[in-house]
């Protein structure tokens, strides 16, 4: 008898867990573009890390997106760091003027670090490191 409500209730969680997601990857990429748009043919670099979470160790996952100049200082710094769907990607300006150099020591988490390295790996494929 309970079985109906129940498998009905996943099914609203597992359609509400579908939406946001989308929605969640919808501002990642407007940012993405709006970031592009801005720093386009003026010497700047784009780079998107990402560091997923786990099960096991119950960390947050990190996507963030940055914009350097030629000599790695910090333009733009938007992140985006949570355990759901629920969580948003933040400009956090106060990151902008410092080197990738600094970032590295003032990134906290496990996570955020892998994800700096994840973009620093993109950004010396396009420049040289």
């Amino acid at each position: 008898m309970q079985i109906p409500y129940i498998l009905g209730v996943l099914l609203v969680v597992y359609i509400a867990q579908a939406v946001l997601s989308l929605l969640q990857i919808q501002q990642i990429y407007r940012i993405i573009e709006q970031q592009k748009q801005t720093y386009q043919g003026k010497g700047y670099t784009l780079a998107v890390g990402n560091s997923r979470s786990s099960l096991r160790s119950l960390s947050k996952g990190v996507i963030l997106v940055l914009v350097i100049d030629q000599g790695q200082i910090i333009q733009d710094f938007h992140l985006l760091e949570g355990f759901s769907v629920l969580s948003r990607m933040k400009r956090i300006s106060k990151y902008a003027g410092k080197t990738i150099e600094d970032l590295s020591h003032i990134l906290t988490t496990k996570n955020q670090k892998k994800a700096l390295a994840s973009a620093m790996e993109q950004i010396c494929e396009s420049t040289v490191c």
